[in-house]
C-alpha cells in the first residue's frame, strides 16, 4: 500500500504524522518505509534520531530528491506500506506520486493560508484515481464527544470547496512537539493524543479496505 501525505504548505505536521503512522504500523507487525521527498528532510532527521537512540520498532527512511514516483514503486515491492512525506513546493512530485498512491492525505491546520495551499495541492491531483482526503490538524481539542464549532466549520468550508475530510482529526496538543526527537506520538505516554493518532491509522486501514472490496 502506498500512502502519500502531502501539502504545498510547510509546517502542517506532515512529517510528524508520517513518522507516527509508520511507527504505529510497525508495532502492528507491518513492514513499513517512509520515503522523505520533503525539501527540509524532516522525516530523514526523525529517522536518524530514532536510529541513534536505538528506538524500537526500527523504521526505515529513504531520502529521495530525484524521481520520487520511481523510488516509491521500487519500495512498494519490498514493504507492505510505503508512506510518502512530500510537499513544500514540490508540485511535480506531488502530482506524480498521487497517480500511484492508494490513498492521499492532505494535512491542514486552521489558517487561511493553509486552506489556500491545501486547495492548490488538491488541484494537482484532479487527474489521479487515488482517493484524496483532508486531515484536519491542530484544531481545538474537544472536551466532549461532540466536535468543536471550529472543526465543524472547517469541515463545512472544505465540503463547499469540494474536498473530502477524514472523520478523524489531530487536535492541537503540546506533546506533538516532542515527536521531533525520533519518537512517535503513541510512544509519549499521552492517552488522548495516542487515541487520536490511532483513530487516523484505523480510518486509513478502513478506507483502503472499503476500496479493495468495492
Amino acid at each position: 500500500m502506498i500512502l502519500t501525505i502531502a501539502n504545498l504548505k510547510g509546517g502542517v505536521a506532515k512529517s510528524s504524522i508520517a513518522g507516527s503512522l509508520a511507527a504505529m504500523a510497525a508495532a502492528d507487525g507491518v513492514s513499513v518505509v517512509v520515503v522523505d521527498a520533503e525539501r527540509l528532510g524532516a522525516s530523514t532527521s526523525w529517522g536518524k534520531l530514532r536510529h541513534e537512540d536505538s528506538r524500537e520498532p526500527a523504521i526505515d527512511v529513504v531520502d529521495v530528491r530525484g524521481d520520487v514516483a520511481k523510488t516509491i514503486q521500487g519500495q512498494a515491492t519490498q514493504y507492505d506500506l510505503v508512506i510518502v512525506d512530500i510537499g513544500a513546493g514540490n508540485a511535480k512530485a506531488i502530482a506524480s506520486c498521487a497517480q500511484i498512491s492508494d490513498l492521499v492525505l492532505l494535512p491542514c491546520g486552521t489558517t487561511t493560508e493553509e486552506f489556500r495551499k491545501t486547495q492548490e495541492t488538491f488541484a494537482l491531483m484532479r487527474d489521479s484515481s487515488a482517493p484524496v482526503f483532508v486531515l484536519l490538524t491542530r484544531v481545538t481539542p474537544s472536551t466532549t464527544r461532540r466536535e468543536t464549532k471550529e472543526t465543524q466549520e472547517l469541515r463545512a468550508v472544505f465540503k463547499e470547496a469540494g474536498l473530502k475530510v477524514f472523520d478523524a482529526v489531530i487536535p492541537r496538543r503540546k506533546v506533538w512537539e516532542l515527536t521531533a526527537d525520533g519518537q512517535a506520538i503513541h510512544e509519549l505516554d499521552n492517552e488522548k493524543a495516542t487515541q487520536e493518532m490511532r483513530a487516523v491509522y484505523e480510518e486509513i486501514l478502513r478506507r483502503i479496505d472499503d476500496l479493495e472490496n468495492a
